[in-house]
């Protein structure tokens, strides 16, 4: 009798034997995506699970009692399918929201409207006005052998250790006490003080080719819509087009029609304007 084979969690990804075993027409879609989701779940700031569907060729990601599957398509690159899967994980990442009130500078339309009422201008420009502002923070990622995670404050990443040289403090044990915490402030204080600024982390630039098969292509655009819709299209030369740091390479210049076409008609629905 064959003894079924035990793994350590999300182990089986990897397992060139388990995976050579599964029912999916595409060994190497199959076995590339496995290594990629591998890669991806060890930076995540949270325990993750996954599981294979055999039935219904799916992928479940269990994180506490919420789970959601991804069905695995060929037609899918594995970045876009990380990409998925990250939207669904990215509500359940340690994080925090504080509403303070705080003295903030006049915009300069207020400016304007106090010079226009006979002030100075060097005296606008010194006006403060309380204001309530809102204070966010997500750990984003995480390298857990460097006890270091990314924090994503307000819109901007910095690089964290954390403990300290005084108070060594491993990430594992730093993340399982920020989950035991409710209240946002309490999060916010236990991130800044128990963690060390190690550098800034800057936007990435580095562009990305796309130069997909048409059906994969298509569902590029359909997985990618929510950050497409904010971006200009620019066209390099026929069916070569640059978006954000996207370089399109399409495959003829009816993919290119119907992929522009489709986000349109999606901007539009929305009631986004365009060209």
């Amino acid at each position: 009798m064959e003894t079924k084979q035990k793994f350590k969690p999300n182990e089986w990804l990897e397992n060139e034997s388990f995976m050579s075993k599964i029912d999916f027409h595409n060994k190497y879609y199959i076995e590339s995506l496995g290594k990629v989701l591998a890669s991806y779940i060890k930076t995540v700031p949270i325990p993750v699970l996954t599981t294979w569907d055999p039935v219904n060729k799916r992928i479940y990601f269990h994180v506490g009692q919420e789970k959601r599957f991804f069905e695995v398509d060929e037609n899918i690159n594995y970045w876009d399918y990380t990409y998925l899967v990250h939207k669904w994980l990215y509500q359940f990442f340690p994080r925090f929201e504080v509403e303070e009130e705080k003295e903030v500078e006049l915009s300069e339309e207020e400016i304007f409207e106090k010079v226009k009422e006979g002030m100075n201008l060097n005296d606008a420009l010194l006006l403060r006005k309380k204001a309530i502002v809102k204070d966010i923070g997500v750990i984003t990622k995480i390298h857990i052998t460097n006890d270091e995670f990314v924090l994503n404050r307000n819109g901007f990443e910095t690089i964290r250790i954390s403990g300290s040289l005084e108070n060594p403090l491993p990430l594992s044990s730093f993340l399982k006490q920020i989950r035991a915490l409710t209240d946002n402030k309490e999060k916010r204080d236990f991130i800044l003080k128990n963690s060390k600024e190690i550098k800034d982390l800057p936007e990435e630039k580095k562009q990305i080719i796309i130069d997909y098969p048409p059906q994969m292509m298509k569902n590029f655009f359909t997985i990618r819509y929510d950050d497409l819709k904010k971006m200009n299209i620019t066209k390099i030369y026929d069916n070569v087009y640059e978006m954000g740091r996207f370089k399109l390479v399409f495959e003829s210049s009816d993919l290119a029609r119907d992929c522009f076409r489709y986000l349109k008609q999606k901007k539009l629905e929305e009631g986004i304007e365009v060209d």
